[in-house]
C-alpha cells in the first residue's frame, strides 16, 4: 500500500487517481467518525463525508506537512 505522502504529493501535482486512493483509504474511518460524533444518522454521515473529501480537494494545496494528512482530514470532519 502506498504511504498517504506520496499519495498527498501527487495528488497536490493534479493526479486525481491518487486522490481517489486517499478517498478509498480514508472514507470509512472518516464515516464512522462522522457517524458516532453526530450520533448515527447514516444518511447526514454520508452527506458530511463526502462533503469532508471534496474540501479536501479543494484545500489540498495548502497543506504544507504532507506527514499530517490524516490529522488533517480530520480536522476538516471535525470543523
Amino acid at each position: 500500500m502506498r504511504s498517504d505522502r506520496r499519495l498527498v504529493e501527487r495528488a497536490q501535482q493534479g493526479d486525481g487517481e491518487a486522490f481517489n486512493e486517499l478517498v478509498r483509504q480514508w472514507e470509512k474511518p472518516i464515516y464512522n467518525f462522522i457517524l458516532r460524533t453526530i450520533g448515527g444518522n447514516r444518511d447526514e454521515s454520508m452527506d458530511l463525508c463526502q462533503d469532508v473529501f471534496l474540501k479536501a480537494y479543494s484545500q489540498l494545496r495548502s497543506l504544507k506537512d504532507l506527514d499530517r494528512f490524516q490529522p488533517w482530514l480530520y480536522r476538516i470532519a471535525h470543523n
